[in-house]
């Protein structure tokens, strides 16, 4: 055994193991631990969410309009701010009417739409 076979074993060694714990932090990072599912694009919206520990033990209240948190929202609107924004997700989704799925389902009349109502898209187990 010569110094060239001692470093092909050493190289082949150390290419499986960077096989194998490269491919299973990748499918960590892409599907998660123990099956959780992660989810997509997080959003840049901060969600108020109701104090779950009222005194007496009882439920929180729920908002009492949902108009009330979004209006501020709207004033600062703008449609060149939405569509800078939009290009992060212009990636997966189009917008068109009759437009194609890509990565994600064609986002045209999604208002209302029932979830995973796309006829022809492979959706997950978790949104089926």
């Amino acid at each position: 055994m010569n110094g060239n076979d001692l470093n092909t074993l050493a190289s082949a060694a150390l290419s499986a193991l960077l096989l194998i714990f490269g491919g299973m932090t990748l499918i960590h990072e892409t599907v998660g631990y123990h099956g959780e599912v992660k989810g997509g694009y997080k959003l840049p919206v901060e969600v108020a969410s109701a104090d779950s520990s009222t005194a007496g033990g009882g439920e929180a209240e729920p908002e009492t309009d949902i108009w009330e948190t979004i209006k501020p929202m709207l004033a600062s609107a703008s449609a060149e701010n939405g569509q800078k924004f939009f290009r992060a997700c212009a990636a997966c989704h189009s917008v068109n009417e009759g437009g194609k799925n890509l990565a994600g389902p064609n986002l045209w009349s999604i208002i209302n739409r029932d979830i995973a109502s796309i006829d022809g898209y492979a959706y997950s187990n978790v949104l089926q």
